[in-house]
Formats: C-alpha cells, structure tokens, sequence
C-alpha cells in the first residue's frame, strides 16, 4: 500500500490521470477469489485522495472524460 502511494505521489502532475489495479491474479495468491485482493488498492485511495483534493485535484468517473480525439482526416 505505501508503494502505491508514493508512486502516485511521486509521478501525478495537474491534468494527469490514475489508473490504478485492482487485485491481483489468482495464481499469485492462492485461496484467494478470482478478481484477487483489493484491501491496499482501497486503503491506498482512502490515503490518497483526501490528500489530492487538499492539493486542489479533482475527480472524474471515465464517463465524464472527453471521448478520444479525432484527428483530421481520420473520420
């Protein structure tokens, strides 16, 4: 989780996205569901963006992002 978060600090600048995992493989660990572990993705995030939003970032579900920019000549 620590790792998450200073990756996310370290390399964010304004405009910048997060694109975060969410688990991880089952063959990693085993025993554990299909979609893998989320508790240091959820406890990096409750971390992270109360700290982001101090900093005046905001937040966007991708439905909300622009859609994919179309270049000339390309329609």
């Amino acid at each position: 989780m620590n790792a998450i978060v200073a990756a996310v600090r370290d390399r964010l600048r304004p405009g910048g996205t997060i694109l975060l995992a969410d688990g991880c493989l089952p063959v990693e660990r085993p025993g554990i569901a299909t979609f893998g572990i989320r508790d240091q993705t959820v406890t990096a995030l409750r971390l992270l963006i109360p700290d982001l939003r101090r900093q005046g970032f905001t937040f966007d579900r991708p439905s909300q992002l622009p859609g994919p920019a179309t270049l000339p000549g390309s329609a």
